[in-house]
């Protein structure tokens, strides 16, 4: 719902109601009255009505004020509702502001007629005039007398009449008041009859801007909507004010396919987030994508704005258009998008040589048991909702850059590279890939909540990861070296509730990124066989988390346990 704009009441009529004037010629008697004419027209005229009456006259100048009224909503005090007075049940609606432009309408008529019983007056001498500079349209009809016996035509003289009438279409500045004027004018003079009348209507057409998907807070009021909840633009080509009479039908309507979106840049939207086991996308808005007749979109930042719209009007034939029309821009009311703020802290574990046979990016305490993963996640929160309760799902996402080798000796005795080739059908070293599943697999051990994957907002979550490389491969062969290299970005993600029925995606709030790596080696003794195991490394690093905006992306899956294989060159 929005506002519209009601015509205030002359509070100081002249001549007539709404301050023209309709006078007569010589007469007695004096000016006549207002001629109404029916609906909510400005009307004034009329025809001679006493012998001698020789001319009509009717001029307006007519000043047709607007005022913008809001529309009423519920009280958002609960007293107000209780206390037995009907009348404070609802309040103006605060969000009701003014539009910036509008298209005021002027429909106007002017019209004389005279009768001239002289066969030389072939040309009127009446005139009328709309105020909105269209010519007049003139018809002169022959007044013609049969005589009998032989029923020719007698030219006795001609009936004129005259009008001039029009709609005009003007964009300009709304606001709080929007004044319209027009000033009509018509007169005839004739010995045989003349009459003049003038009349006129008034109206506003506003065009806007509704959002689905956004939730409405009170005290103050205010429209507001979160990362990764789903809006849908719908442009309104515009209704009258409610002033304007709906039997004159000069409506408009929207030119199909003229539309063109804005979204405020300060929401960093996009159309859609994609977040599959295969396939991390997101998508932004192409040019076809702004053109559509409603416009669907996500936002990935904290701000404030507008969503805009421009588009055209298709105006009745023979209408004037002023003002840059028939293109209009129609806007939303403000709105809020709330960004909320991700959090966690990382505790870092060791690479180390553990269980005799295995490599381990964490350890395992022989003398207690006790798991030490090589990196965990805690006190995982999201904050700053703004006026949204804490509502959503947190979870991580983890992004793997893996890079594993091994060397082994053939069973001709001969040095052969293996190294890691990412997945079954793509053996390449270097490559990104989604790591375990999303969301990220893994929740700390000591987790004793009923969730762990995907966590509620209002709570605190943890993750942890510990990679590890095996020494040897079941195949024939000696194997002595085994060596890994892994970088990670491990993304703290926000999906929030739906709203109005519309869809809602991840976003990220935070990320760090991490590493590890290890070369564990053994050599050929001597006397035969081989030493043990020996594994060079450094601690891992780790960079702290920080906000991020940049969603992870992603066209590769590792599954856990997922390494594969394959001979290298050399």
């Amino acid at each position: 719902m929005a506002g519209t704009y009601v015509r205030k009441p002359d509070l100081n009529p002249k001549k007539n109601p709404y301050g023209g004037e309709c006078s007569w010629g010589t007469t007695e008697g004096g000016p006549a009255g207002t001629v109404d004419r029916g609906g909510r027209m400005d009307s004034y005229g009329g025809q001679p009505k006493e012998t001698g009456q020789t001319s009509a006259h009717c001029r307006g100048e007519v000043t047709a004020v607007f005022e913008w009224q809001r529309d009423n909503i519920p009280n958002p005090d609960p007293a107000a509702l209780t206390d037995g007075d009907p009348t404070n049940d609802t309040i103006p609606d605060p969000l009701d502001l003014p539009p910036e432009e509008v298209i005021p309408v002027t429909r106007s008529n002017a019209s004389f007629s005279q009768t001239i019983m002289n066969p030389s007056a072939s040309s009127p001498t009446g005139s009328c005039d709309n105020g909105l500079q269209f010519g007049p349209s003139i018809q002169s009809i022959p007044i013609n007398s049969f005589i009998p016996p032989f029923f020719f035509p007698i030219l006795l003289g001609w009936h004129h009449q005259g009008v001039s009438e029009g709609v005009t279409y003007r964009k300009t500045a709304g606001g709080p008041v929007v004044t319209i004027q027009v000033a009509p004018e018509a007169k005839a003079s004739s010995q045989q009859g003349a009459g003049a009348s003038v009349n006129c209507a008034f109206g506003i057409i506003v065009p806007s801007v509704t959002l689905l998907g956004t939730t409405r807070f009170t005290n103050p009021h205010e429209i507001q909507f979160l990362t990764g909840q789903q809006i849908k633009a719908t442009l309104n080509p515009g209704t009258f004010s409610h002033d304007f009479p709906a039997e004159l039908g000069v409506g408009v309507s929207k030119v199909p396919g003229s539309e063109r979106w804005t979204i405020p840049s300060a929401f960093d939207p996009f159309k859609n987030y994609v977040a599959t086991t295969t396939l991390g996308r997101r998508d932004d808005h192409a040019a076809g994508d702004l053109d559509n007749a409603d416009l669907f979109f996500y936002s990935n930042r904290g701000g404030e704005g507008q969503v805009e719209c421009e588009f055209s009007l298709a105006f009745p034939q023979g209408s004037k258009l002023e003002g840059d029309l028939p293109k209009f821009r129609a806007r939303s009311k403000e709105t809020k998008s709330v960004r909320p703020v991700g959090s966690y802290r990382v505790q870092t574990g060791l690479v180390s040589l553990q269980m005799g046979s295995k490599l381990f990016f964490g350890s395992v305490d022989p003398g207690n048991g006790q798991w030490r993963p090589g990196q965990k996640w805690t006190e995982a929160v999201a904050t700053g909702f703004g006026r949204f309760a804490p509502v959503g799902e947190l979870a991580f996402f983890q992004l793997i850059t893996p890079n594993r080798h091994y060397r082994r000796t053939s069973p001709d005795g001969m040095f052969v590279l293996k190294h890691f080739s990412g997945s079954d059908w793509l053996n390449s070293n270097g490559l990104e890939f989604l790591d375990a599943g999303i969301p990220y697999l893994f929740a700390g051990e000591t987790d004793v909540r009923p969730y762990s994957q995907v966590w509620p907002a209002s709570l605190p979550g943890e993750g942890e990861d510990s990679p590890w490389q095996v020494l040897e491969l079941p195949d024939p062969g000696i194997w002595y070296e085994s060596s890994a290299s892994d970088s990670f970005k491990t993304f703290l993600m926000y999906k929030p509730p739906s709203a109005g029925g519309m869809d809602s995606v991840w976003v990220p709030l935070s990320r760090h990124d991490w590493s590890w790596q290890g070369t564990a080696i053994r050599t050929p003794l001597p006397g035969g066989g081989w030493s043990a195991w020996v594994l060079n490394s450094q601690p891992p690093s780790s960079t702290f988390p920080k906000p991020e905006e940049v969603h992870p992306l992603w066209n590769r899956f590792l599954p856990y346990g997922g390494f594969k294989f394959l001979p290298a060159d050399n």
